[in-house]
Order: C-alpha cells, then structure tokens, then sequence
C-alpha cells in the first residue's frame, strides 16, 4: 500500500503562503527597490525574511517536484508517454485556467497603473493583451514575457522544461552513485551561471533556457533526497535534541542566506551560491518534517494538509487576485483592509479551482496515461521502506 508524505503537501503548502506575503510586500516602494530603511531592516536582512521569501519558495517547490516525481521512477520502469501525459495533465491545464482569469481580470479591471504604489505593480497588467501574447502564453515552454499578465508564470516555464528531459534525469539518480548524480548537477548549473555570467551578448531567450538548466540542481536534490530517504531519516532519529535544534537554526539562516548572510558582501552573494545555499536549507527543512516527530505532527494538521493540496491554485491565482483587488479598490479602501480580502478570496478560489479544475486534470491525465501502451513491467520495490506517492 502506498503512503502520501502529507508533511510534503504541507511544506508545499507554507511555501506557497510566503509567495502571497511576498507579493502583497512587494506593493511598497522601498521593499521591491530594496531600500534599506531601518523600518524595514527586520523584516528583510534577517532569517525573519523566510516569511516572505519568494524565490525561496520557489526553490523549495522544485526540490519537492523532484522528490516527489522521483518515487515511481525508484520503483519501477516509467514509460515516458504515461510520465509526460500525467505531467502536463497536471501543470497545463490548471495553467491554462489561470491564464485565462488574468487575460480577462487584465481586460476588465486593469486602470494603468498606480503611481504610489512599486514598479513591480505598475509593470504588470500594462502591456496589451495581443495574439502573439496570447500564442505564446498558450506554448508554455517556450520564452515570451511570463510576468506581464501573472507574475508567478516563469516559475512554471522552467518546470515544465525539466518535467519533458526529468525521466533522463531519473535515468541518472537511479544508475549512478548519488556523489556522481549530485557532482553532475553541481556541473550542470555551474555551467548555466557561468554562460549567463559571462556571455551577455547572448540573445534574452537563450539565457532564459540557459536558466532552466541551472534550476536542474534543485531537481536533482530533491530525487536523491527520496532515493536515499530511509537512511536520511534513521541517521537524523540518531541525532541529539541539540543538534536537532541546531539543524534548523540552520535551515533558516541558509534559506534566506542572500538576505541574513552579510548581505552586503557582494563577493558572497552571486546568485548560483545563493540558490544552492537556499536548497541545503530546503533539504533539512525537509527532512526535519520527515523525520522529527514533532515536526510530522505539526505538518499533518489538516489545515496545513488541505493548505498543501490547494498550494498549486493557490500560486496560480494570488496575484491574478491581488491585481484585482487592488486596481479596483485602491484609492476607495485602505491598503491594510485590501490585503484580508484578498487573502481570503485567494483561500476560496483556489478551494474551488482545486475541485473543479485541478482534480479533473489529475484524473484526465490518469486515464491518458493508462491508455497508452505500456512498454515496460513494474520491477521490484526498492528495498529500504514502502513507496510513497505524490500529485504535485
């Protein structure tokens, strides 16, 4: 019988949440232009950061994609017309939903913008809405200008890219040995950082596929993480309380290393160290979820749980929301009224985008998939613990 991680869903779920707080603060001024005001101070360049930390979050979502798209492949052979059918059943089509409630929220609600509010809000909804947009918001993978209508869609390009290639990622994980696996995701992303770093004349699009091969590593982490999970969770149950404690003190300082770290220290801050030092927090983030009891606990509460399940819509909808509501009632209502209404909408359609969209996609691409030839016979379950399954 399978077993769900719910604590996964949760950890999902809480990340999701950040990326909501991470926009609303993005409204103001001096937090998008990253002004270092002493009101502000707190809040930004300290571990306190890890409560709106959105490219954080998004970091932690691709290390759980490939933690959770891995399991099967650790079981059994998966043929690729029944991964990639699953896989964009599950990505698109809730996409494709969402894009089409900010073409029409953006036609409708849009006022061209807000001058007091950050550059960051009066960058979106302004570009028209034209065939060629629309065309290219429809394609997905490749490059056009994702921010312009729903700013968490690049995120969502880069995913889908490595989903196509990730079953020879898998190929990989499972054959190599897990130093040589990692050692190739380290070359690969170092790679990536180095093109981008030092080739400026290349063209925008090609930095941008370029960037999809940096995120790989996060992918590639997250596989070994379940590969080897079984032996993760029994060394850290050996552990002592305090080193316990101190593993999470130091998750947190590595998830918001950019901003807690001497910030200021350019030479320490280049952008492929600061994502890899936000996945090793990641990693013990999730394994102390995994593996501490009381973390379990915590993260099987139902409300996070039912958070988790949700967190896709909720992604997919928040800022399509948020524009929303603040294009239509900034200047009528105060800013610190807006925010609740919107957090509660987001929570209430993305209940219902969840049931209504997301479900029936999932089993759409469950149905595909088993309608297609199967061309290879499950093997043995690998030894060391009970498979585990996953949606997202």
């Amino acid at each position: 019988m399978q077993r769900r991680f719910e604590e996964l869903d949760s950890l999902r779920g809480i990340a999701a949440v950040a990326v909501i707080f991470h926009h609303y603060l993005y409204l103001l001024p001096p937090i998008c232009d990253q002004q270092r005001l002493p009101e502000f101070e707190l809040i930004t360049h300290t571990p306190l950061h890890i409560f709106w930390a959105g490219r954080e979050a998004v970091l932690f979502f691709f290390v759980l994609s490939g933690f959770v798209l891995s399991l099967p492949f650790q079981d059994r052979k998966v043929p690729y017309g029944q991964f990639i059918a699953k896989r964009i059943c599950r990505i698109y089509i809730p996409y494709l939903a969402a894009v089409c409630l900010a073409f029409g929220a953006r036609h409708v609600f849009a006022r061209g913008g807000i001058p007091e509010l950050s550059s960051w809000f009066n960058s979106t909804w302004t570009d028209p809405i034209t065939m060629r947009a629309a065309a290219e918001h429809f394609l997905l993978i490749g490059y056009f200008n994702n921010m312009q209508f729903d700013p968490v869609l690049w995120s969502l390009v880069h995913e889908m890219r490595i989903s196509i290639i990730f079953p020879a990622l898998m190929l990989m994980v499972t054959r190599a040995k897990w130093q040589t696996a990692l050692a190739a995701g380290f070359v690969i992303s170092g790679a990536a950082h180095f093109f981008t770093g030092h080739f400026h004349a290349f063209p925008i699009p090609e930095q941008d596929y370029i960037m999809t091969l940096h995120f790989i590593i996060m992918f590639v982490v997250g596989a070994l993480m379940a590969r080897h999970r079984w032996l993760l969770m029994e060394r850290y149950a050996r552990l002592a309380k305090p080193v316990k404690v101190a593993l999470a003190l130091l998750a947190s300082v590595l998830y918001t290393y950019k901003w807690s770290v001497l910030p200021d220290v350019k030479l320490l801050h280049i952008y492929y160290f600061d994502d890899l030092m936000t996945t090793a927090g990641v990693c013990i983030f999730i394994l102390t979820g995994l593996a501490a009891p009381s973390a379990s606990r915590m993260l099987t509460a139902k409300p996070l749980v039912f958070t988790g399940r949700i967190s896709y819509s909720i992604y997919l909808l928040h800022a399509i929301l948020l524009l929303t509501f603040v294009n239509v009632l900034y200047g009528v209502a105060p800013l610190w009224t807006i925010l609740p209404m919107t957090l509660v909408s987001t929570f209430g359609l993305s209940a219902l985008m969840y049931k209504m969209v997301e479900e029936p996609s999932i089993n759409v691409g469950r149905k595909l998939a088993a309608s297609l030839p199967r061309q290879n016979r499950a093997r043995a379950t690998v030894a060391g613990g009970p498979r585990a399954s996953g949606t997202y």
